[in-house]
């Protein structure tokens, strides 16, 4: 007989499997590989997976035609290449401390380049990322600040966001956003103290 508990979210019994399964009491969906196909309007390429799975992509390269993504199942699809439960747990962990997430992805450019690494190296690689970040949080300067004017798709005013760090000539906060990518916005964007900035490295 299946392994099947309750998901409160669909109001149902669900198979527990290793691609679609809870940890305790928490749903999780699935990480895996999938190739990247062109998106409409020039935009980022989307997964190549059926219309209206949700989707985030974690990690890529430039000209990789993959990428690591978290998806949910949608009408009986799922993923057939799902990642290691070892780098399933990092990923678990890291969204607790979206820093991880968004500097893992960055430094996959730093370590391969132009590369075009294996699925299971470049696995390895991010892994490693998140389980250094995640360590070394304690040392980290990163802040939680209010962001006190939006950007339409990226920044909402009154929402709280990771900022990173200050540089720069105009000056900038380098913060997270919520699919865990880096950007880069005035200074101004945030509700930052004292303490704070200076904490980010920023000197008046």
């Amino acid at each position: 007989m299946d392994d099947r508990r309750y998901d409160a979210r669909l109001g149902a019994c669900v198979p527990l499997t290793e691609r679609f399964r809870f940890q305790g009491v928490k749903f999780v969906m699935p990480y895996c590989f999938l190739n990247h196909r062109p998106a409409a309007d020039d935009h980022d390429a989307d997964p190549d997976c059926p219309e209206g799975v949700a989707f985030v992509l974690l990690a890529d390269l430039p000209g990789l035609e993959w990428g690591i993504y978290e998806v949910e199942e949608h009408h009986g699809w799922s993923p057939e290449t799902a990642v290691s439960d070892d780098l399933t747990n990092l990923i678990e962990s890291a969204k607790r401390y979206p820093p991880a997430l968004a500097l893992a992805r960055e430094e996959m450019v730093d370590v391969y380049g132009d590369g075009h690494p294996g699925q299971s190296d470049f696995a390895r690689a991010y892994g490693t990322a998140l389980q250094t970040h995640l360590a070394k949080q304690y040392e980290a300067p990163h802040v939680l600040a209010r962001a006190l004017r939006g950007q339409a798709g990226y920044l909402t005013e009154g929402e709280w966001y990771w900022v990173l760090e200050i540089s720069g000539s105009p000056v900038l906060a380098a913060w997270v956003s919520a699919d865990f990518h880096i950007y880069n916005s005035d200074i101004g964007e945030f509700d930052l103290t004292g303490e704070q900035l200076k904490r980010l490295g920023f000197s008046a």
